[in-house]
């Protein structure tokens, strides 16, 4: 609605509270089928939903109680940037085909610490970051599926925050098999509830006969796009999950991170809560 006001949206608006089939979360083929109108309280406390413990974790610390009753799956994936300065009625920045990130000459230091292109606007989405740990896809009206992480892209277009075209809708998130994973989520705010995360962690860990299978961990807060930590897996991968193995996967979470300066401080917070997130996985 704000952005109507502004003239950055369009005037009608068409109301998907009542769409039947954008709802009810289903079991299809060992996966899930979550509706993009499911909200984030329905999707928390879901039984069908359970065995994907990251991501009913992650829907369950989404703002407050008030905003989980009434925020939709699609909602959080798609909302804008939380950006103060794309929020500013008055700023004209590069989302908004301004000549420039304004962040980037003043006040960036709750924007992205990871710099991967032009804009410093943190990506919003908690369930993203969530979905990208699980190997989710996303299914557009008319637009076909796409795996989470191609649909948010690389974060480099700054008037771009995913691939959907121009009017598409949001149907449904798939996820494949929940299978035997330990999982953990970790969010670090300001606040206790009804904040954004400054940085927010989720790790799927299969260590079977005491060594990683496999590894997904993404974060999120850090960059303009949910972010699949590849580093932390492949140090991750073929180990025994010792103290030490942990803490040095952790490390490597933002070891080649380019970061503007007075965000570097989200930088430790990533490595850290990498560790607790490991270490919770590890020992659950």
């Amino acid at each position: 609605m704000d952005r109507a006001r502004e003239g950055r949206a369009a005037e009608t608006l068409v109301d998907l509270r009542d769409v039947e089939a954008l709802r009810g979360i289903r079991s299809v083929a060992g996966g899930l089928s979550i509706g993009g109108m499911v909200t984030l309280s329905e999707l928390a406390r879901s039984p069908l939903a359970a065995p994907w413990r990251g991501l009913t974790a992650t829907a369950a610390a989404v703002g407050n109680p008030a905003i989980r009753t009434v925020g939709t799956v699609g909602g959080n994936l798609l909302q804008s940037p939380r950006c103060w300065y794309f929020r500013d009625p008055h700023s004209h920045c590069l989302k908004k085909g301004g000549p420039l990130c304004h962040a980037r000459v003043g006040d960036h230091s709750r924007h992205a610490c990871i710099d991967l292109g032009s804009c410093l606007a943190p990506h919003p989405s908690s369930l993203g970051v969530a979905l990208l740990a699980y190997d989710a896809s996303v299914t557009l009206a008319h637009g076909g599926t796409w795996p989470v992480e191609r649909f948010f892209g690389d974060g480099t277009d700054p008037r771009r925050q995913n691939a959907a075209p121009t009017g598409a809708l949001l149907v449904s998130v798939e996820l494949p098999g929940a299978g035997e994973h330990a999982t953990a989520h970790l969010r670090c705010t300001a606040r206790v509830a009804g904040d954004w995360p400054d940085v927010e962690v989720v790790v799927v860990l299969s260590h079977r006969g005491g060594r990683v299978r496999q590894a997904r961990v993404a974060a999120g807060g850090v960059a303009t796009i949910p972010l699949r930590l590849r580093a932390v897996e492949d140090a991750l991968v073929g180990r025994v999950p010792t103290e030490a193995v942990l803490a040095d996967a952790a490390g490597s979470a933002a070891r080649h991170a380019s970061s503007p300066p007075d965000a570097a401080w989200k930088l430790r917070l990533l490595r850290g809560a990498v560790l607790v997130a490991l270490e919770q996985a590890v020992n659950e």
